[in-house]
């Protein structure tokens, strides 16, 4: 790159930095600042562990569509019914390692003032391997069953829904039904579910704020569930900046807040950290998951701030329907998505006069022949992606892949943790061969070819690149911001080396662009307690539709471009010369 093209490049990155963050800095604003109650809070923490103890030891397997799940709903259409609440149950279908069950939700309705309603979820399902589900979710049921008594004998200006899920365990699929066929789900305002009161001593709140596939929480509800759990003096946590931005790029929400928020339905989910996070760790879907691990004083402070955001909710003057989506920013304020996204594209910007300088540099060689190879060597080295995404869809059309209704088994799970390496070793064995194949197609089929150029080759890469890019933002700028924009300056930037050392460090800078996808995969693996196993996690994602076939071929064409980058820098150094 010549001296004036370099200066050229600071000066658009530090207009790009400097543009994004005066964007930040002038357009953040504060969330609506909504009061928080202060009625006297009368949840008894004696009574809720009381309710939750009697549940799971008597329903210490209730797993999705058993018998005994349908037992342990009659106990809480039993204990509803004996606040004074007219309980209604709702069936719906699922289908769970390809077989087809059905699960109930147990709905009571406490009518207020207005019609306007305030819902609060709780999924009564376990894994299947856990005996009993102290903080998956038993604990959360008990604290939902004291909250229905005490709220069963106050009257209230909103009419409050109680809800207890089935199959939140296998992609919250009792509260999907809910967010999608609920007759009176128009009525409802906000949603507050309950989820993860964590074993031992409580260290903070966490609020789940991730829609299911596309939604997140509104700053209005964010700040006011915040504020309401943090009075009675336990911190409350959320997503970070950086975390937030993981979240909205991946959309995959573990809790019932999330189908609510893919409705258009302001939802967040109440959970909780344990002092001891590797004992908590241990413990999650485990058969070690039993009451007996949650404590008194964890019931006591998660049930009082679930107390305290309800009645906040019920008390507010208005609750927004229609309520912007907006990030988090500096300070605790939040941008407007629209702007968050100028923000992220202000950071791709440089990437137009990388384009043009290269061009310019490549037009002498730039021709049909270079471009039609370069462009078949880059469908060449995306012909195995191409065969893993058909073989995976080839061996669910055989029924080799089980069927979830969205999200893959749950974590610790014996699908997941037993991969069918068959399967698995068909796929990669077929995209193996194809892989081979291209190679030796390319290796010798194209020596009729004039020889490749390093400019040319670049800037057919570099303009595909842009593609995909484009194709991504449009698609998800969460997404494309967090995997892409690391690798886009990198493959820009690095260029070709003329020393085994230069050549060496070339392609270890192009392979740092993968390390965002990297860390964000491996914490999701490690969330879902997988190592390599997380292949076949892939494979069931994509085959019951979690991650799309559109998000699967950005991320291949990427892949595959970064190859291209690496191929391009040692093997044309002579010839380009």
């Amino acid at each position: 790159m010549e001296p004036r093209h370099k200066q050229t490049v600071r000066i658009v990155l530090a207009t790009a930095v400097i543009a994004a963050s005066l964007i930040a800095w002038l357009l953040s604003t504060p969330a609506p600042d909504m009061p928080v109650s202060q009625a006297p809070l009368e949840f008894d923490a004696g009574r809720a562990l009381g309710a939750a103890r009697a549940f799971v030891t008597r329903n210490p397997d209730r797993l999705f569509g058993s018998l005994e799940s349908r037992q342990s709903s009659g106990d809480l259409i039993d204990s509803l019914s004996s606040f004074g609440y007219e309980v209604e149950f709702i069936h719906f279908d699922a289908r769970v390692k390809s077989r087809s069950r059905v699960g109930r939700n147990v709905l009571a309705l406490r009518k207020g003032e207005s019609d306007e309603i305030v819902a609060l979820v709780a999924h009564y399902d376990t894994a299947a391997t856990t005996v009993e589900g102290g903080m998956k979710n038993g604990a959360a049921v008990g604290v939902l069953l004291e909250l229905a008594r005490v709220f069963s004998r106050v009257p209230t200006h909103r009419s409050l829904l109680f809800i207890f899920t089935d199959g939140g365990e296998w992609g919250n699929t009792g509260a999907a039904d809910l967010a999608a066929r609920y007759p009176l789900k128009d009525r409802i305002a906000a949603v507050l579910s309950l989820d993860h009161v964590a074993p031992g001593e409580l260290e903070a709140f966490r609020l789940e704020e991730t829609g299911q596939v596309s939604g997140f929480t509104p700053p209005w509800l964010r700040r006011l569930a915040a504020q309401a759990a943090s009075a009675g003096g336990l911190g409350v946590r959320g997503a970070s900046r950086l975390g937030e931005t993981v979240e909205r790029a991946l959309q995959i929400s573990s809790a019932d807040q999330g189908p609510f928020l893919r409705a258009g339905i302001a939802a967040v989910n109440l959970g909780s950290v344990s002092t001891d996070r590797s004992r908590a760790r241990e413990l999650f879907h485990s058969p070690g998951d039993g009451i007996a691990s949650i404590r008194p004083e964890s019931v006591h402070s998660f049930g009082l701030a679930a107390e305290r955001i309800v009645r906040s909710l019920d008390e507010a003057p208005e609750i927004p329907r229609e309520a912007p989506d907006a990030c988090r920013s500096a300070g605790g304020k939040f941008l407007a998505i629209p702007w968050v996204r100028v923000s992220q594209l202000l950071w791709f910007l440089p990437l137009c006069p990388f384009l043009w300088w290269q061009l310019a540099g490549a037009r002498p060689k730039l021709d049909a022949a270079q471009v039609s190879r370069e462009l078949w060597a880059v469908a060449a080295t995306f012909l195995p992606f191409l065969v893993l995404f058909l073989g995976v869809r080839l061996t669910g059309a055989l029924r080799l892949l089980p069927v979830y209704p969205l999200y893959p088994a749950t974590a610790r799970d014996p699908v997941l943790v037993n991969p069918d390496w068959r399967v698995l070793g068909a796929i990669f064995g077929a995209a193996a061969l194809i892989a081979l194949t291209s190679w030796v197609v390319c290796r010798y089929g194209l020596k009729g070819w004039p020889e490749p150029r390093y400019a040319a080759s670049k800037a057919v890469l570099l303009a595909l690149l842009i593609l995909v890019v484009a194709l991504a933002f449009a698609r998800n700028s969460h997404w494309a911001w967090l995997f892409l924009l690391l690798p886009a300056w990198l493959w820009t930037l690095i260029g070709r080396a003329s020393s085994r050392k230069g050549r060496a460090l070339a392609i270890a800078g192009i392979l740092a662009g993968a390390v965002p996808s990297l860390l964000v995969l491996g914490r999701h693996a490690s969330d879902l307690y997988l190592g390599w196993n997380y292949a076949w996690y892939h494979a069931l994602a994509l085959h019951n539709g979690l991650f799309t076939p559109a998000g699967y071929f950005l991320g291949a064409l990427a892949v595959t471009l970064g190859i291209r980058f690496i191929v391009i820098s040692p093997a044309q150094r002579r010839a380009s010369s």
